[in-house]
């Protein structure tokens, strides 16, 4: 059976429910609404052309926060507006669109192997690893050769980590709790242009890596170690042997912080060094980067769970900076190179200071920092009561 790709929903058929909740009887989509046996409907709402979030939502956060958040449930739609103003009086245009939304993460979806997508995605490779290498430049470090380096969270293919090993890495661990696999319809492509476009750089590569990758199809006798594993556990990799980690918007999807630092720093060598990039917004609507704490903590942490992290973890810059340090790593600077719009940020606040956040009084300053780079150096290994207090503040952090 087939279902329509948009349902505009007409005022007259909206009815009030509960507390910012409205609801509207959908009895021809209950096939692919959200059911006991069925978690995800693949239809989001829109108001007019932005789309709600979060989908397939609790309804006692519909009901109690709102603010957009949706459930297709059965046989209706559970929804509220995303200012909480009456759908019914407030003049916009409601409608469903089926999305096709999934809680599948993204490293196991089908790549898209047009000669666009796969230019796009080395040109994005080439950006992040020889970005990774100026960074590593910039610490005054001028050789590879010798070095062992991890980098977290790889995405779709691995591409940066390739330009680090024909830049000279002994080996590099790549790490994913959602590694993704080896396709053989999109990753020689990917790997045979990447090979073209670093042929015509005017950096200096040994090409062997990947035409081992190449000539193995997968990363056997690479330099590259694939290792799927959740950053909180780092399964298969030994203790103080890493120089270098590099990771780029991961840490704000980890599930647990905390423990997460304390395995960077079981993993890293005494003075080694840490370039992570991380993206502190609300992942479900980039326009709209604070939304998500506004939520309390159980009503998260069913959302974080359903998408497994994509939405981010919501972890702000100085919690952040305040668990590397407490986990013996030295901060040698966060920058941040995303602020959020003002007018946004003024908007937003008092819906904050009403919630029942654990964010209710957070500092109005550390919420304009929406991204920015954790520069770290291992200062020294967990000793007992480091791991004491660690506790206290991973209580405290969530």
């Amino acid at each position: 059976m087939s279902f329509p790709e948009l349902i505009i929903i007409p005022p007259k058929k909206i009815a009030k429910e509960n507390g910012h909740c409205y609801i509207i009887n959908l009895p021809e989509l209950e096939d692919v609404a959200c059911s006991v046996s069925n978690p995800e409907s693949p239809y989001q709402l829109f108001e007019g052309d932005q789309g709600l979030q979060p989908v397939n939502a609790l309804h006692e956060l519909i009901r109690n926060v709102g603010n957009g958040a949706h459930s297709h449930w059965c046989g209706s739609l559970l929804f509220s507006s995303s200012d909480n103003s009456d759908p019914r009086m407030n003049g916009r245009e409601y409608s469903l669109r089926n999305t096709g939304i999934s809680a599948e993460p993204v490293n196991y979806r089908q790549q898209r192997v047009s000669h666009e997508d796969l230019d796009g995605d080395v040109e994005y490779a080439l950006s992040v690893g020889l970005g990774y290498w100026d960074l590593v430049k910039e610490a005054g470090i001028t050789s590879l050769k010798g070095k062992t380096l991890m980098e977290i969270g790889p995405g779709i293919n691995f591409g940066s980590a390739a330009i680090l090993a024909c830049l000279g890495a002994d080996l590099i661990y790549v790490t994913d709790r959602f590694l993704s696999k080896w396709n053989p319809g999109y990753h020689p492509a990917f790997y045979h242009l990447l090979k073209d476009k670093m042929q015509a750089c005017t950096e200096s590569f040994d090409l062997t890596p990947l035409d081992q990758i190449l000539k193995t199809g997968g990363y056997k006798s690479s330099r590259i170690a694939p290792i799927e594993t959740q950053l909180e556990q780092l399964d298969g990799i030994p203790d103080d042997t890493i120089d270098i980690i590099f990771s780029n918007a991961v840490f704000e999807h980890l599930v647990d912080p905390v423990t997460a630092f304390r395995q960077l720093n079981r993993a890293s060598r005494v003075g080694g060094l840490g370039f992570h990039q991380v993206d502190f917004r609300d992942h479900k609507d980039f326009d709209r980067p604070l939304e998500f704490l506004l939520f309390n903590d159980k009503d998260f942490k069913r959302l974080f769970n359903r998408c497994c992290g994509e939405c981010g973890n919501r972890t702000r810059p100085k919690e952040m900076v305040k668990i590397a340090q407490e986990c013996g790593f030295t901060v040698l600077n966060y920058s941040t190179n995303m602020y959020t719009e003002n007018e946004y940020l003024e908007e937003f606040m008092p819906r904050l200071r009403k919630s029942r956040s654990r964010y209710t009084d957070w500092d109005k300053n550390d919420l304009s920092s929406i991204s920015g780079r954790l520069y770290l150096k291992k200062k020294n290994a967990l000793k007992p009561e480091h791991k004491s207090f660690l506790g206290k503040i991973k209580r405290l952090f969530g």
